[in-house]
């Protein structure tokens, strides 16, 4: 209700621009306050980041993007429990590792609403949020029925192969420096375009640079959003520059769509009346309409959300791979043999890629050392919750689980070095670290893809990109990092994010099977 009169008084026609943002003023700092006091009083919980005379959290925030991990370790030093860190998104509960299997299978505290809420699902333009926890779970469907199939191991195969070729590969066989955080991020995107958006946008510049910023563009939203007092953001979203874009973005999916759409029910209706069985697309935009069986769809927020699960993990995970292969070349060899051997005889199948263990291995190690958040398991808690060591949570209160224990010596052996033969040998050691050695694996110990019932259903499609086109890479190419180059791991708040500014050097060999 006073969302409602507060819209209206301040879209009136008959406000002047000065009575609006006067009445805007006084409102947003009466409401702050209250936010702050609100902070302040939730409950008895610690914050590690809370500092005296900081009315307006800067500091607060401040050390939060900048010492984030430090924060995290003074915390569970200094109270050895569960405690609170003040983020630009909003507060969040930290738990310790020990907590990771309670957390797991407590009902009561649930991923989706956490999503829905803090990254503003049911605001337009955030409409690819909204689809990733839409009740009717058609994206999650289809992810875990439709992608991990054989088939587009070779699709992916096909895409990385090409691409490559045409923008690594020159006459003179010389080494070539490569701009790899930028080409990673293309190159995800373009590998899996036929799978999401079907052919006739796979090749679409306009779709692809779509699919690659609406990610980005959207977290700038949320932070945005979040610099506002919940009670001022129905209002204040319609003004924002960063939801603006949000907002053109899926107007721009939703017209790049119609057509594909006209073209096919068209298709589909000539067909049928020729007495021919109607063309088959296998892609996401096809699947989303079998799964609804006659009911309206929205494809723009679908593709968008596919973006937003697929685009930056998968991007990070592939970087930071390659860049640690390079830092380590004692691997390249064993791992172009693998491949080789595991294409020859499987082609570019899921058979073939599951041979290829000790690239496997690479990868889930490089996740092992950058997870990509030093949080994982985000919940909200959906009612008043009593804690094993007796902490109560109170209903709303939003936790994250602390990723530290992937670097606890008494969980890994010597867990600060790289040792991309490390779940190799656990694969082939037997005993109960064979069974979580995989990629895709998870464990209380290696909570990278989630755990529990909200566990990445992505991670099996993922997991079949990233090795096709690191096996393609090391295939076809020599590979390098420049003379003194020693990419570094940046941390930004909680993100842990590949360096941006890798550079890899490339070869194309003169022989490859």
């Amino acid at each position: 209700m006073f969302n409602q009169l507060l819209t209206k008084a301040f879209l009136h026609p008959e406000s002047t621009y000065d009575q609006r943002w006067v009445l805007f003023s006084i409102l947003s700092g009466v409401v702050m306050v209250a936010a702050v006091l609100r902070v302040r009083s939730k409950s008895n919980i610690p914050v590690i980041n809370k500092y005296s005379g900081d009315f307006f959290l800067k500091k607060a925030h401040t050390e939060y993007l900048n010492n984030a991990k430090a924060l995290i370790a003074e915390g569970n030093k200094k109270f050895d429990g569960p405690f609170r860190v003040l983020t630009t998104l909003g507060s969040r509960v930290i738990l310790p590792p020990r907590f990771t299997d309670w957390a797991k299978n407590c009902k009561d505290l649930d991923h989706p609403k956490l999503v829905a809420d803090e990254y503003f699902a049911r605001y337009p333009g955030f409409d690819g949020s909204g689809m990733v926890v839409d009740p009717g779970r058609m994206m999650i469907n289809i992810t875990k029925t439709k992608l991990s199939q054989s088939s587009q191991c070779n699709i992916f195969n096909e895409r990385i192969s090409g691409i490559l070729e045409k923008e690594w590969t020159n006459t003179q066989g010389n080494w070539r420096t490569v701009d790899w955080a930028l080409d990673a991020q293309r190159y995800v995107g373009l590998m899996s375009a036929p799978i999401f958006a079907g052919p006739e946008l796979a090749n679409d510049p306009q779709w692809h640079e779509l699919t690659v910023t609406y990610t980005i563009n959207l977290f700038n939203g949320v932070r945005a959003l979040r610099a506002w007092p919940p009670l001022l953001r129905p209002i204040v979203h319609w003004i924002l520059p960063e939801c603006s874009t949000c907002r053109a973005q899926v107007k721009l999916a939703r017209n790049k769509l119609k057509p594909v759409l006209e073209k096919r029910a068209h298709e589909k209706k000539e067909e049928l009346a020729a007495g021919r069985n109607p063309t088959i697309y296998e892609d996401a935009i096809t699947w989303s309409e079998d799964l609804a069986a006659g009911r309206p769809v929205d494809h723009a927020a679908m593709q968008l959300a596919f973006a937003i699960s697929a685009m930056h993990t998968t991007t990070e995970l592939l970087r930071q791979a390659l860049l640690d292969i390079c830092a380590h070349p004692y691997l390249i060899q064993p791992l172009r043999e693998e491949a080789e051997a595991a294409v020859a005889k499987h082609g570019w199948t899921t058979a073939g890629l599951s041979q290829m263990q000790l690239l496997d291995s690479v990868v889930k190690e490089t996740q092992r050392l950058k997870p990509g958040s030093l949080v994982n398991l985000e919940r909200k808690a959906l009612e008043d919750i009593v804690m094993p060591n007796g902490t109560i949570l109170p209903k709303g209160t939003n936790i994250a689980m602390d990723t530290s224990v992937m670097w606890d010596p008494t969980v890994y052996l010597d867990p600060e070095t790289y040792d991309g033969y490390r779940f190799y040998n656990n694969r082939h050691g037997g005993g109960p670290r064979a069974r979580d050695a995989q990629l895709v694996s998870t464990s209380s110990d290696f909570i990278a893809f989630g755990l529990g019932k909200p566990v990445c259903p992505g991670r099996f499609f993922a997991a079949n990109e990233i090795k096709v086109a690191l096996a393609n890479i090391l295939m076809r190419y020599d590979v390098r990092l420049p003379d003194g180059a020693k990419p570094r791991v940046l941390h930004y708040g909680f993100e842990m994010l590949s360096d941006p500014s890798a550079k890899v050097e490339v070869k194309r060999r003169i022989t490859v099977k």
